[in-house]
């Protein structure tokens, strides 16, 4: 038998590739985890950039417009806990 998940209902994770960032969403969907949505950007994390805040944010802004939801607060600062209004 399935066991509830309670704790964290969304996760977001994200990958530094060598070539990719990518922003994911993992909600859960009849008691399981199920891929949501995927933001890719290009990575800059070797020359000339070595930034890779600018990708992981631009990541979360195409996942944002995938999705409809909203993780970042108008600072640029991650919204947590996620809130039942697509927020977070």
């Amino acid at each position: 038998m399935a066991t509830l998940l309670t704790e964290a209902i969304s996760v977001l994770g994200i990958e530094i590739g060598q070539v990719q960032t990518k922003a994911v969403l993992f909600d859960v969907v009849e008691e399981c985890y199920h891929l949501i949505a995927t933001g890719i950007s290009d990575s800059t994390h070797c020359e000339p950039y070595f930034d890779i805040g600018e990708r992981i944010f631009e990541s979360i802004n195409r996942l944002q417009e995938v999705t409809g939801r909203i993780f970042l607060d108008h600072d640029g600062n991650l919204i947590l806990p996620a809130a039942g209004n697509f927020e977070g």
